[in-house]
């Protein structure tokens, strides 16, 4: 599918009306179009406070996205989340997508050392599936930032950081 730039003048008032429903309305239409020239305005609507069912939808959205062109600006979104929950919930919707985030396994790497548990794990995931585009030499380099960070991972997250170090070896 052709990605599609242009945003829509109606979409747009829509996802910044403040009525959760014409939000998530709005967000189901730019999933269908595929158009990630909106991600920046959803992810904006976050930072905004959001009804529990916009969050569903972003997260849906980011389950449900196939435009590789999207994956930086989910990152990117991502970097900013202070919120640990809410971390844990949108990584685990990139686990769960088709994008490809091997470009970006450094940054999972580091929410999977500096995350709670629950993040971690859904960090690993990411990795695990990212790690079948990346090369053997970038994989060894990945590891070995993980064992260099074993002795500062708190002892309940040590087992999950080995078995990613086995992962990524393999």
């Amino acid at each position: 599918m052709a990605v599609e730039l242009k945003k829509d003048k109606n979409i747009l008032a829509e996802l910044f009306s403040g009525n959760p429903f014409h939000i998530v309305n709005a967000i189901e239409k730019i999933k269908k179009s595929g158009n990630i020239a909106y991600l920046p305005d959803i992810f904006s609507i976050y930072w905004a406070g959001i009804d529990p069912s916009v969050k569903l939808s972003i997260s849906n959205l980011i389950t449900e996205l196939k435009t590789e062109q999207g994956v930086s600006y989910i990152v990117d979104f991502l970097e900013d989340i202070d919120d640990e929950n809410d971390l844990s919930y949108f990584t685990g919707a990139c686990w769960q997508s088709v994008l490809d985030f091997s470009n970006f396994i450094d940054f999972f790497i580091k929410l999977a050392i500096n995350g709670n548990y629950e993040t971690s794990i859904e960090a690993f995931s990411v990795i695990e599936n990212s790690c079948l585009n990346i090369n053997d030499e970038d994989r060894k380099k990945k590891a070995a930032i993980l064992k260099n960070s074993l002795s500062s991972i708190p002892d309940e997250k040590k087992p999950l950081i080995v078995e990613l170090i086995h992962v990524i070896e393999k």
